[in-house]
């Protein structure tokens, strides 16, 4: 069939925002002073300058190169040290949930690996470094900015200013302009050929299915309200904490400024999404099976879950030892709580979707549904 009727492959390349590729910088320089460091708190040991490349650290072969030097002489090696391993790893991972999740999600999953890294024993040394402020600096501008006003003579305390910038995934983008590409062009047969009216079916090939939920709201609601509703969720997570605060305390004194935007930034997010008659939560929207907020110091089920199993494979393993172990689970951790989150938020897409759409979204999700067939 192929010989007969060739595919005609087009491969299309897109590059990465501007803030995007700084991050990646500053992820490359902290994989550098890792290296560094690894190379000299291990001086004792020959290594190969080709497997620890930067080059190299984007690919699964890093990991088992590292742990082929190491392997021999893990047992005499400095918790440090094997920190540096691990670090090497989480930085690994980086590389690609920078691509692959939203601005939204990739900030969430960065503050949790240094949370727990500050509450680990030995926590992360890239953590510490220039390249670390950078990287966090840039996904923070990602999502939003706080613009301070110069003070003048008539306002010598200007009031800051929160603007959101909620940057898209540049292949959500880019998967926008092939759509409408197809869909032009189908338009263009149809008009000029009477016997073409049956609709296009494209097959879009994603990694797992939580890529394949966020394309479907992405393709459906756009990228305005996709990008809202996530952040909303972030803000109300976030000011949690500001606002037993601010009741304790009885005003917005006792917090930042930042924290002030932020609690402030959360209504208008809100109103935006639902109107001035939207529920107060975006949790209030979703029915009683959802998972509840979790408490304080309380360990999920998931979470623990997960903890075992990293126990039960360590189990009759010399060269795996406790803290080892713990060190290696700070990073699927995070990634396994943001992605519980993600699940767990699945079904408040389809509700607050529901409920905030008006008469013309609802035609163009109609169009799209008749037009593309995404799997």
């Amino acid at each position: 069939e192929l010989e007969r009727r060739p595919a005609n492959v087009d491969e299309l390349h897109q590059e990465l925002s501007p803030r995007m590729k700084e991050i990646q910088a500053a992820i490359v320089a902290a994989v550098q002073a890792c290296i560094r460091e690894l190379k000299n708190s291990t001086s004792l040991l020959e290594w190969n300058d080709a497997d620890l490349s930067v080059e190299n650290c984007v690919t699964s072969n890093f990991d088992r190169a590292i742990s082929r030097q190491l392997e021999h002489d893990w047992h005499r090696i400095k918790p440090q040290t094997k920190q540096l391993v691990q670090d090497l790893r989480t930085l690994r991972n980086l590389f690609q949930y920078l691509i692959h999740y939203d601005c939204v999600s990739f900030w969430k999953l960065i503050n949790s690996i240094k949370t727990m890294s500050a509450a680990s024993r030995h926590p992360s040394m890239w953590l510490l470094t220039p390249a670390a402020d950078l990287l966090f600096r840039k996904a923070k501008e990602r999502i939003y900015t706080v613009i301070v006003p110069k003070p003048t003579k008539k306002v010598p305390k200007p009031v800051a200013l929160l603007k959101p910038v909620l940057e898209e995934n540049p292949k959500w983008r880019l998967l926008r302009k092939v759509l409408d590409e197809i869909q032009q062009d189908h338009e263009e047969k149809k008009s000029t050929d009477d016997d073409n009216e049956g609709s296009v079916n494209v097959l879009i090939m994603v990694k797992d299915e939580r890529t394949l939920e966020a394309l479907k709201s992405y393709l459906k609601e756009g990228k305005e309200r996709t990008m809202t509703l996530r952040w909303l969720r972030y803000l109300e997570a976030y000011n949690d904490r500001s606002r037993s605060v601010t009741n304790s305390t009885g005003g917005t004194a006792a917090i930042s400024e930042e924290s002030r935007l932020l609690l402030e930034e959360e209504g208008r997010a809100r109103r935006k999404l639902f109107g001035k008659d939207g529920p107060s939560k975006v949790e209030n929207t979703v029915t009683s099976s959802s998972p509840t907020k979790r408490q304080l110091n309380k360990v999920p089920d998931y979470m623990r879950k997960r903890r075992r199993i990293a126990a039960e494979k360590g189990r009759g393993d010399q060269t795996a030892r406790d803290d080892d172990l713990a060190r290696r689970a700070v990073l699927d951790e995070a990634v396994e709580e943001m992605e519980h989150d993600l699940d767990a938020q699945k079904d408040q897409d389809a509700v607050a979707g529901r409920d905030g759409t008006d008469e013309e979204e609802s035609s163009d999700l109609d169009e799209y549904d008749a037009m593309f067939h995404v799997s």
